[in-house]
């Protein structure tokens, strides 16, 4: 039973983001970075808050209270959705071509290896960095704090790389330092014995932790508009079809990596 509950929320969680990235663009085609950028803000605010709410929930009503809270929530949400948002016009449910033309373009070839190595790259800190932490003689609360810097920094810059990118139009070199800072931050937080130099102190894997927080945002934020961009030079139209089959490419690759 639990098995297929999990199985159930998998399917609803790619069709919620993947409709919420193809709805948010058809409406902002003009500023597609910026209105993602948005929506991973408030994604970075509820990995911040979910645990701890979640948490209160638990105290108060035992472990059912916080999932029940929380389909209630989205229950409600999905309603509000169906009475707020408008039908689709005929002219936005024109197709040009499908998920392999889109794999035509090298833009979008570049944006899903971002996409794969920066979601990889958190599925593979998050459970590592807090085993590291204990060489060095921290409390479990100590190191859980460690788990703030990357969230908080994605959740407050990520409106700026956004803005950057619908305003100076630079995907590319925004994407260049976002893999520096990533992975001079890898070399740091370990640290690596290629830099022999480095010491292996604290303060050296919390500022390889900033980095990487600094970076993973811009890693992400800027593919989005670069897949946008592949598939109007193949000749997509600027519409929800369009933007559907973006954000179902997007999203497949982040929860692949």
């Amino acid at each position: 039973m639990s098995l297929m509950v999990r199985t159930v929320e998998a399917m609803g969680i790619s069709a919620f983001e993947t409709s919420s990235f193809a709805i948010i663009s058809a409406e902002f085609p003009d500023h597609i970075a910026s209105a993602f950028s948005i929506l991973e803000t408030c994604q970075g605010i509820g990995y911040m808050t979910g645990a701890t709410v979640g948490g209160l929930l638990y105290a108060v009503g035992g472990f059912g209270f916080p999932f029940w809270t929380t389909g209630v929530l989205v229950l409600s949400t999905g309603i509000l959705f169906l009475a707020c948002l408008p039908p689709p016009t005929e002219g936005s449910r024109r197709r040009q071509g499908n998920i392999l033309t889109l794999l035509r373009s090298p833009m979008v070839w570049i944006a899903i290896l971002l996409i794969v190595a920066g979601s990889s790259a958190i599925g593979f800190l998050n459970p590592t960095i807090t085993l590291h932490l204990k060489l060095y003689g921290l409390s479990t609360l100590e190191a859980s704090l460690f788990f703030i810097i990357a969230p908080v920094l994605y959740a407050l810059l990520s409106p700026l790389w956004g803005y950057l990118n619908d305003s100076k139009d630079i995907q590319a070199p925004l994407m260049m330092w976002a893999c520096i800072a990533c992975g001079g931050g890898f070399l740091m937080i370990g640290p690596t014995p290629v830099l022999p130099f480095l010491p292996k102190q604290l303060w050296i894997i919390t500022v390889g932790y900033v980095l990487f927080g600094l970076g993973i945002g811009c890693t992400v934020i800027p593919t989005m508009k670069c897949m946008v961009i592949g598939a109007r030079e193949l000749g997509f139209p600027d519409n929800i079809s369009t933007f559907g089959m973006v954000s179902g490419l997007f999203n497949a690759n982040f929860h692949f990596g």
